[in-house]
C-alpha cells in the first residue's frame, strides 16, 4: 500500500507543476497582451494628434502660398499699370494710379481672386484631408500586420516551448509508472 501512496503523489505532484506551469505562462502572455494593447491605443492617439497638427500646418502653408501668389499678381498688375500711366499725359496719370490702388487695396477684381482663393484652399484642405486619412489608415494596417506576425511568433514559440514540456513531462510520467 505505501508503493502505491508514493507512486500517486508523485502523478498529482508532477500534474499539479504542469498546471502551475501553464497558469502562469497563460497569465504572462495576458499581462503582455494587455500591455501590448495599451502601448497601441497610446501610439494611436499620438498617431492622430500629430495627424491633425500636419494637416492643419499643411492647409496653413497652401493658403499662405496661394496668398503669396495673389499678391504677386497684384504687384505685377500694379507695376504694369504705373508705367502706362506715367507715359500719357497729366490729367489721365491720377485715374490709372487710382485703378491700381484700388486693385492693390483689395478693391475691384480682388473678388474674383478671393473666390479663386477660396476654392483653392478648399480643395487643398480637402485633398490634404484625403492623403493624411489615407496614410494614417495604412500606416495603422501596417502597424497591424506588424503586431499580428509578432503574436503569431510567440504562439509558435509558445506552442513549441508547450510541447516540448509535455513530452518532458510524458516521459517523466512514464518513468513514474
Amino acid at each position: 500500500m505505501k508503493t502505491s501512496l508514493l507512486t500517486a503523489d508523485p502523478r498529482r505532484d508532477s500534474k499539479t507543476l504542469i498546471l502551475e506551469k501553464l497558469t502562469a505562462k497563460k497569465d504572462a502572455s495576458e499581462q503582455l497582451l494587455e500591455e501590448e494593447k495599451r502601448m497601441r491605443e497610446s501610439l494611436q492617439k499620438d498617431l492622430q494628434t500629430t495627424r491633425r497638427n500636419i494637416t492643419k500646418l499643411e492647409e496653413d502653408k497652401e493658403q499662405l502660398l496661394v496668398e503669396i501668389q495673389l499678391l504677386k499678381l497684384k504687384l505685377e498688375r500694379g507695376q504694369k499699370q504705373l508705367p502706362v500711366t506715367q507715359g500719357s499725359g497729366g490729367s489721365s496719370q491720377t485715374k490709372p494710379a487710382e485703378d491700381a490702388q484700388s486693385t492693390l487695396s483689395g478693391e475691384g477684381s480682388v473678388t474674383e481672386e478671393e473666390l479663386v482663393q477660396k476654392h483653392f484652399a478648399g480643395r487643398i484642405a480637402e485633398l490634404s484631408t484625403q492623403l493624411q486619412q489615407s496614410e494614417g489608415q495604412s500606416l495603422f494596417l501596417a502597424n497591424e500586420c506588424t503586431s499580428l506576425q509578432r503574436q503569431l511568433t510567440q504562439g509558435v514559440k509558445h506552442v513549441a516551448s508547450l510541447e516540448g514540456d509535455l513530452e518532458e513531462y510524458k516521459t517523466k510520467t512514464e518513468a513514474l509508472e
